[in-house]
């Protein structure tokens, strides 16, 4: 009995062993497991970050060439516009003001002067000018022999125009010796029909002093037009506005604002 007693230990003992073998390799099995798959894990995140990484440099790289490229299109684009502009006129129009210093041996006869305002200079340039009012009819003789209406005369025509400097016009304009003349001036260029309402007036009866001035006693005024075909038809569009302006006379020159 005592025999048989310590065989049943000794297998206890044996199952005891056996199975805190099983238990530990269990374990090691485990762990080898966690190692692997936390080893996996890394992988996947360290090829997942240079994947971003990678995506993110791809990013900045098609960024900035797209960025270049509209750059260069911006570039090209703006050198053909201003290449277009320097062909036709571009946004330039044209203003004519007067010189309000009377011409010899008179009170109220002035000569204008024709400037091109902008970047661009003007092209194929005609200029009309006509007196208001208009009247009601004209001689039909009259326009056939000088192929013209006889109330509108030729101021100017030249082939180009160079942008922001005045040119004085041969032809004069007489105004009312009282109140306000009005002028009407048509200007055909290649960017574009413009049309000028050129206002004169008188303020005062003699030039009056100013400082070191003298102040005219004549003043004037326009507003610039343009036309635009839109929908069949064709509208004004303003260009520009020009309040009325006093002109100044010190040691021979003429004071006159710039358009």
């Amino acid at each position: 009995m005592s025999w048989i007693g310590m065989l049943f230990v000794l297998l206890w003992v044996e199952y005891r062993a056996i199975d805190k073998e099983h238990h530990d390799n269990d374990i090691a099995q485990q762990n080898a497991l966690r190692a692997i798959g936390n080893g996996f894990t890394g992988v996947l995140t360290d090829q997942r970050n240079r994947f971003a990484d990678l995506i993110k440099k791809s990013d900045e790289a098609f960024k900035k060439t797209t960025e270049q490229a509209s750059a260069q299109f911006d570039a090209t684009m703006t050198e053909a516009q201003e290449n277009l502009n320097h062909m036709t006129g571009g946004k330039t129009y044209p203003a004519i003001s007067p010189v309000l210093i009377p011409v010899k041996n008179t009170t109220n006869t002035f000569r204008l002067v024709i400037r091109a305002v902008g970047s661009s200079p003007l092209f194929d340039v005609n200029v009309d000018l006509s007196k208001l009012p208009l009247p009601t009819t004209a001689s039909a003789t009259d326009f056939v022999t000088d192929m013209a209406l006889p109330y509108t005369t030729t101021l100017y025509t030249s082939a180009s125009l160079n942008p922001n400097r005045g040119e004085l016009l041969v032809p004069t304009v007489t105004v009312s010796e009282n109140g306000e003349t009005d002028f009407v001036i048509t200007t055909m260029a290649r960017n574009g029909v413009f049309h000028e309402m050129l206002h004169i007036r008188r303020v005062r009866d003699v030039a009056i002093p100013s400082g070191k001035d003298l102040l005219l006693p004549w003043e004037y005024s326009y507003e610039i037009t343009r036309d635009v075909r839109r929908d069949r038809r064709t509208d004004g569009v303003s260009v520009t506005k020009i309040p009325w302006q006093k002109c100044l006379f010190f040691s021979g020159q003429i004071k006159q604002p710039e358009p």
